[in-house]
């Protein structure tokens, strides 16, 4: 396994103008890694600091295997939605880069009791985290989302369905979205970190991106909230996966069975 620790630093739009290689670092999972301003571990460490860290994800799903605690985060309960292979995949890519080690699943994480509000009582469950893990010396709860057009998505398969229809065609990604996305996931995060009882100093939101102008417009928005509203941003570190090709289709349809006919995640990597 190839741990890829120091290796240079590169904004995502830089990665065209720099020889690149596909690095390896397990079974079928290559991953490239590039990072803008601070070095990732430099983030993580540092309280203070906040950061944009870039990687790009082309996985090989035949024969990829995930360690044992990524697939224990896959196959577990979470609080509710459909993100759990977003999420394993997102302790997988932790792991390999950095070490990473599993400390608790979303299901285990401690929360002090809902405040009173306004005079009623918000939601019992609140805003959870979707992991947390040690990197180093370093606690961190890490948040995981998806961005892609779906809308485009759907048009696409609507058409296909339809052939005789006028369908529209669907909306692209816009900074607009990118900005919502990110205020949306922010301020769970500073929930979490207002009602945890776990001992972490800093949150990661990892997105996975399905293009590189996704990747491009949440970088922005990022540091569009960075400038007017730096307490929402704080000191969260941004990682953003861009995934190519459509192999990674699964990672944003979530579909186990798609996955599992294509014989991918084969026993346990540890």
């Amino acid at each position: 396994m190839k741990m890829l620790v120091n290796s240079e630093i590169y904004t995502y739009n830089e990665i065209s103008n720099i020889p690149c290689k596909r690095c390896d670092i397990g079974d079928n999972f290559p991953v490239r890694k590039s990072h803008k301003y601070s070095p990732f571990l430099d983030c993580i460490k540092n309280k203070q600091l906040r950061g944009v860290c870039h990687t790009v994800f082309t996985p090989e799903l035949i024969g990829m295997r995930l360690s044992v605690d990524a697939t224990k985060i896959r196959n577990i309960d979470n609080a509710g939605g459909s993100s759990e292979e977003s999420e394993a995949l997102s302790f997988e890519l932790l792991k390999r880069f950095y070490n990473a080690i599993l400390i608790k699943t979303e299901m285990q994480v401690k929360y002090k009791k809902m405040e009173m509000e306004n005079g009623k009582k918000t939601d019992d469950n609140g805003k959870k985290t979707d992991y947390v893990c040690k990197i180093g010396d370093t606690i961190i709860g890490v948040s995981v989302t998806r961005a892609r057009s779906y809308f485009i998505d759907r048009a696409k398969k609507i058409a296909e369905k339809y052939p005789d229809r006028n369908i529209l065609p669907g909306k692209p990604f816009s900074l607009e979205d990118a900005i919502k996305l990110l205020k949306k996931k922010l301020e769970c995060i500073n929930e979490s970190n207002r009602y945890s009882l776990e001992n972490w100093t800093k949150q990661l939101l990892h997105v996975w991106s399905a293009e590189n102008d996704i990747s491009d417009k949440l970088e922005q928005a990022f540091h569009n909230l960075e400038r007017l509203e730096p307490e929402l941003v704080s000191n969260t570190v941004l990682l953003i996966t861009t995934t190519t090709g459509t192999a990674c289709d699964f990672i944003y349809m979530n579909d186990r069975k798609s996955m599992q006919n294509e014989q991918c995640y084969v026993g346990d990597n540890r």
